[in-house]
């Protein structure tokens, strides 16, 4: 295969833009969203064939995902994606993973300078603090663990309990916690900047004016709402037959025609009602954010896969309903 300038790569039977594209440089494979094979803009995982003249398509917001190990062809390409993954990951795990143990040291009035985090890990089987950190942003270690290993024996607070936590005890009721459907005497939203759909995990967060806001557990404000865990609340799903949920979806692709038919049509072959569609085409490719209605994360994992199956997709993905940050009151 040849770049536009006609330097040759050679790569094995099978391969795709995803394996040129980080056969050319590691920072064009991470960036990649398509490719131009011939002239002509096809996905990532299309199969390339000798002799092809390959053009990449990249951009400063795109990031690799799981999927491209799926179809990634050479040994280089596949190592970069995972060492990419899993360093992703651990970084958003440790940062999470000291936020959460940061805000428990507080609650708990621990003088974190007092305190090697290092003898506290290896206490709990694990090598040092960043393990400790990964840990608890993985949910594999509780920061209430750690406390309990600094302070083995914390006394029960003899402070009367406030209005939220009346409030938040009367809406946990019992060990499972509360339900997302069919709750007496207590108002329940979902967070406009996560919108989960039955199949997600969930939190439950007591706000002002607006009783119990659920989130994704995933939510990208998830940080700030830990911030007060007073005002958590445990939820769970319980739905009402024939309830749907809103979803947005941000698409790449081709820039053809009938490609917004194409997608349209794949859409409604899963018996989902689309909201709205906006759809903009820039240097011939189709840049989509699309709303639509689902029952639950089943049915939008089944949408999202007949939407990758449309000629001309590079990319499609669940995307937060709004940029916009949570409500002060939310968190305060």
């Amino acid at each position: 295969m040849f770049t536009p300038k006609g330097r040759l790569n050679k790569l094995p039977v099978g391969s795709t833009p995803v394996d040129f594209a980080f056969a050319v440089h590691t920072d064009i494979g991470l960036h990649c969203i398509g490719a131009k094979v011939n002239g002509r803009i096809v996905p990532l995982n299309y199969r390339l064939k000798s002799g092809d003249t390959v053009e990449i398509i990249t951009s400063a917001n795109q990031k690799p995902n799981k999927d491209w190990i799926k179809f990634a062809q050479t040994s280089k390409a596949r190592a970069k994606i995972k060492r990419w993954l899993k360093e992703s990951m651990a970084e958003q795990s440790q940062k999470l993973g000291a936020e959460i143990l940061e805000k428990a040291f507080k609650r708990a009035h621990v003088n974190r300078d007092e305190i090697d985090v290092n003898e506290v890990a290896q206490l709990l089987g694990l090598a040092d603090a960043v393990e400790l950190h990964a840990a608890i942003g993985r949910g594999d270690v509780a920061a209430q663990s750690v406390i309990q290993k600094i302070l083995p024996e914390v006394p029960e607070g003899n402070d009367k309990p406030g209005f939220f936590k009346k409030i938040i005890d009367k809406a946990r009721g019992s060990a499972i916690g509360v339900r997302v459907q069919g709750l007496d005497h207590l108002l329940i939203n979902f967070g406009k900047c996560c919108q989960p759909v039955p199949g997600d995990r969930i939190l439950g967060f007591l706000t002002q004016g607006r009783g119990v806001v659920v989130h994704r557990t995933d939510c990208p404000n998830i940080l700030r709402l830990l911030e007060n865990p007073e005002r958590r609340v445990e939820v769970q799903w319980d739905v009402e037959p024939n309830k749907h949920f809103t979803v947005r979806l941000q698409l790449l692709g081709t820039d053809r025609k009938h490609f917004l038919r194409d997608v349209s049509d794949a859409i409604s072959q899963t018996d989902t009602n689309i909201v709205s569609i906006e759809m903009r085409a820039e240097d011939g490719v189709v840049h989509s954010n699309i709303i639509i209605e689902v029952k639950n994360l089943q049915h939008l994992t089944r949408v999202i896969g007949r939407i990758s199956k449309v000629n001309g997709v590079f990319s499609v993905e669940r995307v937060g309903g709004t940029d916009e940050l949570i409500a002060e009151e939310e968190v305060l």
